[in-house]
């Protein structure tokens, strides 16, 4: 078995048993900037752990995604982003509970606010338009994560 075959082997597994539990939910979080660094670096530990990089060695973080062949920033957004869509595009709970958010206190708004600057909306309005145009929400929410 090749070592690429073997990498890819490696990531298989990474992503299957470890984020899948570790994003378990993540649809709902709000995350700041501290919190998206934990995971960033947790992800780089993981990668520099497959590579067989020592801490010691002189390895940049961009050096590490180049040579596992992924991408700086895992994919929270976009799956946060199909979620709301889901919610917003069909009649449910999820929906009754946004749709009276002004009843409720800031984090409820501050999640809406999150997915509304990941989308580059202006309003809640613009938002659930967004949401019902499921091809053009993909590629706003495509756009947003480059």
């Amino acid at each position: 078995m090749s070592n690429n075959t073997d990498l890819h082997f490696k990531k298989y597994l990474v992503k299957t048993f470890i984020w899948s539990v570790l994003l378990y939910g993540s649809e709902s979080w709000t995350l700041e900037e501290a919190e998206k660094r934990r995971i960033e670096a947790l992800k780089l530990w993981c990668y520099r752990r497959m590579l067989k990089i020592a801490w010691v060695d002189k390895v940049s973080n961009e050096e590490v995604l180049q040579r596992i062949g992924e991408t700086s920033w895992i994919n929270l957004k976009r799956r946060r982003n199909t979620w709301m869509g889901d919610i917003l595009r069909h009649e449910g709970f999820m929906k009754t509970i946004l749709e009276r958010r002004d009843t409720w206190d800031r984090p409820s708004n501050e999640y809406i606010d999150q997915i509304m600057e990941d989308m580059g909306c202006l309003s809640y309005l613009e938002l659930k338009r967004c949401a019902e145009d499921r091809e053009g929400g993909k590629i706003a929410a495509d756009q947003s994560y480059r």
